[in-house]
């Protein structure tokens, strides 16, 4: 089917991108493209539109437009998404941590992705730290990918999409957090049919991060870190809680979209059957034990 054919061939999409970024990242610390906001930004333009360019060839040639999901929202919605989204923010941090204690490593040692941060300017790192990649890769992975995917059923597409958006991060201390993070991303694009909430919360989590950068250093040097870790904890079970509470009155006023099911046959095959995605967990492990 034309419909299946493009699901495969979107898994595709985030080997491109994150083979663009390895290469991105050697030409910086070769030297041969000079660090500086201007060429983050070009370079996070690239590894945005070359993957992009080919989903929507590939939609072409099969008969299905990729959908970006870039419909407004109602304000009603407004609490589910706030509250979600530092949900989303918290149980990253809180999982990136907890590998990062079984590793036996301070957790601000192993978000070297955002090593480039420390040598530009405060309002550079906010636009191509914070902004950039909010809106770039949530148009990318849940707004084009997660729809590609929906031939297999509403919960293979969220599987799918938030492990292909884990593992083109690359880093193997930032992969669950990722993860997690982009299954709550996925959640809020297709139950609210708009890929702008999960802009928003990825933008939160990346000027999360960007803050944890600077300052996770100075707690864990002074003692702060535990107390600030059991503090986050709370925090996201209480923004958990209310994202439910907020969920749930949503659910009664009919206004959450309910997943769309396939046979369970169809789902595995979806999910264990995807060479794109086997492929960018086979770079995912060349990178993480040979590119480091």
């Amino acid at each position: 089917m034309k419909k299946d054919r493009f699901s495969l061939a979107a898994g595709f999409a985030p080997v491109i991108y994150m083979g663009l970024a390895i290469g991105f990242e050697h030409l910086l610390s070769s030297g041969a493209v000079k660090l500086s906001s201007g060429s983050i930004a070009a370079g996070q333009a690239v590894m945005f539109a070359l993957p992009m360019a080919f989903l929507l060839a590939a939609g072409k040639l099969c008969g299905r437009p990729a959908q970006l999901r870039v419909k407004k929202r109602p304000r009603r919605s407004l609490p589910f998404v706030i509250f979600m989204s530092l949900t989303a923010m918290l149980a990253a941090f809180l999982l990136n941590c907890l590998i990062s204690s079984i590793a036996g490593s301070s957790f601000y040692r192993q978000t070297g992705y955002l090593d480039y941060a420390d040598s530009i300017q405060p309002l550079a790192a906010l636009l191509t730290v914070v902004i950039l990649p909010a809106l770039l890769e949530e148009l990318l992975f849940r707004g084009a990918l997660l729809s590609a995917f929906e031939s297999g059923g509403t919960s293979a597409a969220l599987l799918l999409s938030a492990l292909a958006f884990a593992l083109a991060h690359g880093n193997i201390y930032n992969l669950a957090g990722p993860f997690a993070a982009g299954l709550i991303y996925g959640y809020m694009t297709y139950v609210l049919d708009s890929v702008w909430p999960a802009v928003l919360a990825h933008g939160l989590n990346n000027l999360f991060f960007l803050l944890l950068r600077k300052w996770a250093g100075g707690y864990e040097t002074l003692g702060f870190w535990p107390y600030f870790i059991l503090i986050s904890f709370f925090v996201f079970c209480a923004m958990l809680y209310l994202s439910m509470h907020s969920l749930e009155k949503l659910v009664e006023r009919g206004k959450i979209k309910r997943f769309a099911g396939v046979p369970l046959r169809q789902a595995a095959s979806e999910l264990l059957l995807a060479p794109g995605i086997w492929l960018l967990a086979a770079v995912f492990i060349v990178k993480a034990l040979y590119l480091k």
